[in-house]
């Protein structure tokens, strides 16, 4: 029974540092839905493609003017750091939301790389300046010029948000599977440690009809 208890409380302290983390809106903006569509194939069993998430991130900036999207925008080249190539994230606000989205099918793998993604990029932002000017260089048509300090960043300023596509409704908590749970709590308190902000927002499907 003590192992029971101590097993309850373990999940249930991961759970509530994942729910104090979700939010259902950016900057007042609700992301929309991800679309799928339901067809019959030759044997008469059914299959749903989902929108790829590119399609997804184009999408939403399309209808969003304020936002810019860096999916696939790999920045890379920097001094002393040839090998490393890095995407800063999907989608970036001027409020300096640096949003990255991933759909999850059943496989904790695409949320692994997510939080991977997030936290690379956090450390990159962190400690090298030629990342930095590169996401300026990014934004700047948008946004101006010094959208992020390039000398002495202020990180307090900034927030990562994990958006995921999940069908399911309900708390993300709820959705994920054990070790994506462990493995998001981790993330967040290392991205806390490095004074980072982070919020995770859940992206529901929608069937398309059109």
């Amino acid at each position: 029974n003590l192992i029971l208890e101590i097993d309850d409380d373990f999940y249930s302290s991961i759970k509530t540092e994942i729910d104090q983390c979700e939010v259902s809106r950016i900057d007042g903006l609700e992301l929309p839905p991800i679309h799928y569509s339901e067809d019959v194939d030759c044997n008469g069993k059914m299959s749903k493609k989902v929108e790829a998430e590119g399609e997804y991130n184009s999408r939403v900036v399309q209808h969003h003017k304020e936002l810019v999207n860096l999916d696939k925008n790999n920045f890379r080249d920097f001094p002393d750091r040839t090998h490393d190539q890095v995407e800063i994230c999907d989608i970036i606000t001027k409020n300096k939301k640096f949003i990255c989205n991933k759909i999850y099918k059943h496989s904790s793998a695409p949320l692994s790389h997510l939080f991977m993604q997030g936290f690379v990029s956090a450390n990159m932002l962190y400690e090298v300046k030629d990342y930095r000017i590169k996401i300026n260089e990014a934004v700047k048509s948008k946004f101006g010029d010094n959208f992020i300090e390039e000398d002495n960043i202020n990180r307090s300023e900034i927030t990562f948000v994990y958006g995921i596509g999940i069908e399911n409704d309900g708390r993300i908590a709820d959705s994920l599977p054990f070790f994506s749970k462990i493995s998001l709590r981790q993330n967040i308190r290392a991205l806390k440690k490095l004074a980072y902000n982070i919020q995770i927002i859940r992206i529901p499907f929608k069937k398309n009809d059109t």
